[in-house]
């Protein structure tokens, strides 16, 4: 045996906080004016259509990215807290 099972937090928080960091770098303030939005030619009218539904898009995935990083930091402090109670449990050797 003589195998454990835990998580180091301070790499696991470290870890979390890039995540978080190279998260908000993902830039989605397009903007799409007005001017391009009243023409009718049909190339241009492509476009900012395609350029709406990337945004969408990428907001949307930085919306998942979000939940991710809220699911996975909660995790880590459920392990944390679990590592804690089996740390409290007796041994094998102790119950005899």
């Amino acid at each position: 045996m003589g195998n454990e099972v835990g998580i180091k937090i301070s790499e696991f928080d470290a870890n979390i906080s890039t995540v978080k960091s190279n998260a908000g770098k993902i830039n989605s303030n397009m903007s799409i004016t007005d001017d391009l939005e009243k023409t009718n030619i049909k190339p241009f009218t492509t476009d900012v259509n395609r350029v709406i539904k990337a945004k969408e898009l990428l907001d949307k995935y930085q919306e998942l990215i979000a939940k991710d990083i809220e699911i996975l930091d909660e995790t880590g402090q459920e392990m944390v807290e679990n590592d804690e109670q089996l740390a409290s449990l007796p041994t094998p050797l102790e119950i005899k």
